[in-house]
């Protein structure tokens, strides 16, 4: 069988020479159940322009980073989508009129947990088309949560080690959810020395959960995830230890232990450039832009306080910018102890995606009742 993965927004070029738009609410729709139960649900497709929907039902499984990615099935009755039935698969749309999708899941006698499919809305378009748009997928998720006895909470951990990405680094491991259920997961790493002297905590979580911020990281039945987390205090070159307490639907975990070795290139790397950093609270470096199609860029904002003592840094909050139509610092404020470093995660949308530039921000630095403002400019 053929799948096709896909992101949770999908934006494809097709062969049009134009492309409808419409919009679709709600986009998750919440169904509690129990087996041999047939269940309704409904949602809204808007034209904003006219033209002609496509509805089809798709399979849903989570990354590594968090993010719920989409596999088209083809009729695979093997599949959680072929539980889905829908009454009007194809239709036509009228600009700034609504058109009701209805449809049904028949829950199968065997069903306990949790589960996940999604209804995908798209235009209908014809195989001869010619031309080159966006076409845009919208997916309504089916969030269903079928009764019946509760397994216990179960999970495992695996992997931790520390890693490099763009002159930071990070300690990363895999969680599995062994569950029947989707919970919460909140895990942090403790870093010892040689002589067990504690050398800090590291907050972990799913790139999913650090760039929608997110307290904690949602894991859905049979999942393996990676989490991570910013070593915010450069360690000299020798063996440490390195223990993660992992918080599960609300129960603790078994306590995962691992030895952690930092090289002496490591060690260096973690000392940054030669240069001096300016004094006060400053970038590492200028953040550096990843950009989707749609417009859609990411970047991790990384700072360092010099100063001798805790600062709060104050994030934007509108988007004033003329390139952009939103933006967004997680977490909006960000608090540094002297010499800590720290990471924020910048998600913005350009307005035209044609039209991409790199842009400046300024932070606000609040440290006692000093007052500064620090320039944040981004590159591509």
């Amino acid at each position: 069988m053929k799948y096709f993965r896909v992101l949770l927004i999908i934006w494809l070029f097709t062969a049009r020479s134009f492309a409808a738009e419409f919009a679709v609410s709600p986009m998750m729709i919440e169904l509690e159940s129990s087996p041999r139960v047939i269940e309704n649900f409904s949602f809204q497709v808007f034209g904003k322009t006219a033209g002609q929907v496509k509805i089809t039902a798709w399979d849903m499984e989570q990354q590594l980073t968090g993010h719920m990615g989409f596999v088209e099935v083809n009729g695979d009755q093997e599949k959680l989508s072929s539980w889905v039935q829908l009454d009007n698969p194809t239709f036509s749309v009228k600009k700034d009129e609504s058109v009701e999708v209805t449809g049904k899941v028949t829950i199968p006698p065997w069903a306990n947990g949790s589960y996940h499919t999604a209804v995908m809305v798209e235009e209908a378009r014809a195989p001869d088309a010619k031309g080159v748009v966006v076409n845009v997928r919208y997916a309504v998720i089916l969030n269903i949560r079928v009764a019946g006895k509760k397994s216990r909470i179960n999970s495992s951990f695996s992997d931790l080690r520390l890693i490099e990405q763009e002159g930071e680094f990070y300690i990363a491991g895999r969680f599995i959810n062994n569950s029947n259920r989707d919970y919460r997961l909140s895990s942090k790493a403790q870093l010892r020395s040689a002589d067990n002297k504690p050398l800090g905590r590291v907050l972990l979580k799913t790139q999913s959960a650090w760039q929608r911020g997110d307290e904690a990281s949602r894991v859905f039945p049979g999942a393996e995830v990676e989490v991570f987390g910013l070593l915010t205090k450069p360690l000299p070159a020798g063996n440490y230890q390195a223990m993660v307490r992992n918080r599960f639907g609300g129960r603790h975990q078994p306590t995962w232990r691992s030895p952690v070795n930092v090289t002496t290139e490591m060690a260096k790397g973690m000392q940054g450039d030669a240069k001096p950093l300016p004094e006060g609270v400053a970038l590492l470096r200028d953040p550096v832009l990843k950009v989707r199609r749609g417009g859609y860029a990411t970047a991790s904002v990384m700072l360092v306080n010099n100063q001798d003592q805790a600062v709060e840094i104050r994030f934007p909050k509108n988007a004033d910018q003329g390139l952009l139509s939103e933006y967004r610092f997680t977490p909006a404020v960000l608090k540094l102890e002297p010499s800590q470093r720290g990471m924020v995660i910048l998600n913005q949308k350009y307005k035209d995606e044609r039209d991409v530039q790199p842009v400046k921000y300024l932070a606000q630095v609040v440290g006692g009742e000093q007052v500064e403002w620090l320039e944040i400019p981004t590159q591509l």
